[in-house]
């Protein structure tokens, strides 16, 4: 009995790191931000959930190590991902740049999602999941009201977070944790974290994330196709009356880059690549060079750091263990998860920063990718 509470007890530790991870780019320091968007989260929280999601990546994959060290296998999808990180750490030694942010991303990808899943392969997954979607629901209620408090001064939902794009990217991957454990989780709760996700998807008017959210959400728009008709009939007059300056832009795709100043960005990194395309300009040049700290696309990213040459290493590797991943998925929605990982790298930087959520989801989607291969998930169909 004292066993199982024990067990039961490590539910605290992946709660605590879906807490932390979702907290991450939750304050600004830029006050026309600030002017914009008067409710934030309180920049202390933020502070305080990147040092303990740190922190928590240091003893999970110290934990990690130990697990590898006992026999446990490390997955072959997980190797071949972390040489393409090994790649950036060696490229950032040598350039003696930015040396500990891809120190934590090797880290976090080799070893943190092994500790994950060992903690995970402990608890009680029902209890879990129902924690996990419970804890979820929260922040995405405490979202909406944030958004609700800064509609007047800024349309475009962004929820906790510090932008609406990183906003539409967080619920993107909360919801494929909600939709691997959708057989444990109580169908209430499950519903209505699906339905409050998909409005606050489009109102963040991030396209990125509302295209990565239909296409995660096709098969149970397929499967249940009367709910989400009497959905779409229910929300489309609330979110068109509601208020005329409801911002629509995530169906305004042929507009994507324009609109978006992207195209200023992206055309500054070809830039540099074309004047160093060899070599490129080590760890940070995107700041040295293209000028800004978001190149909004990791793809440009990496071939500004490295130079083309390694960027194509780099993406070789990175693209065979997403197919690793893909293959080897006995969970569908986890599968899908890595399928359509590629195309979230096209609008953002996610693949090299380590304190945003995107890619602490990724790490924990991992781990119950590892779970999933020990003990077979039957929501795969």
């Amino acid at each position: 009995m004292n066993s199982i509470k024990q067990h039961n007890l490590l539910v605290v530790v992946p709660l605590l790191f879906i807490l932390f991870s979702s907290l991450l780019g939750t304050a600004s320091s830029n006050v026309n931000y600030i002017l914009i968007k008067p409710y934030t989260v309180p920049s202390f929280i933020s502070n305080v959930s990147y040092y303990c999601y740190i922190t928590m990546i240091v003893l999970l994959s110290a934990y990690g190590l130990i697990r590898l060290y006992n026999s446990s296998r490390i997955p072959v999808a997980i190797v071949l991902m972390a040489i393409p990180y090994t790649i950036l750490l060696i490229w950032s030694i040598v350039t003696m740049s930015d040396i500990f942010r891809y120190l934590v991303l090797l880290v976090s990808i080799l070893l943190c999602p092994i500790g994950i899943a060992g903690i995970i392969s402990y608890t009680n997954t029902r209890l879990l999941a129902n924690l996990l979607s419970l804890l979820l629901l929260a922040l995405l209620l405490i979202s909406g009201v944030y958004s609700l408090l800064n509609f007047p001064t800024s349309p475009r939902v962004s929820g906790h977070l510090n932008n609406p794009n990183l906003m539409g990217i967080w619920i993107f991957s909360t919801l494929i944790v909600i939709l691997v454990f959708k057989n444990q989780i109580k169908p209430m709760v499950f519903w209505l974290y699906i339905i409050l996700s998909i409005i606050l998807v489009i109102l963040t008017g991030s396209r990125l994330g509302f295209i990565l959210t239909v296409i995660a959400t096709l098969p149970l728009i397929k499967t249940y196709r009367k709910k989400f008709f009497l959905l779409l009939l229910f929300t489309t007059p609330f979110l068109f009356f509601l208020d005329q300056e409801i911002n629509f832009r995530v169906f305004e795709v042929s507009d994507a880059v324009s609109d978006s100043g992207r195209s200023v960005f992206w055309q500054r990194a070809i830039n540099c690549i074309q004047q160093q395309p060899l070599l490129g300009y080590g760890m940070e040049g995107q700041i040295s060079c293209v000028g800004t700290g978001n190149v909004h696309n990791s793809y440009l990213r990496i071939a500004v750091m490295i130079g083309i040459p390694l960027a194509i290493v780099f993406y070789s590797l990175y693209y065979i263990s997403i197919f690793r991943f893909y293959k080897t998925s006995k969970n569908y929605y986890i599968g899908v998860y890595f399928l359509i990982l590629p195309f979230s790298l096209f609008g953002e930087d996610y693949i090299a920063g380590f304190a945003s959520p995107f890619f602490a989801f990724m790490v924990f989607i991992i781990a119950l990718y590892i779970n999933d291969q020990k003990y077979n998930n039957p929501s795969r169909r």
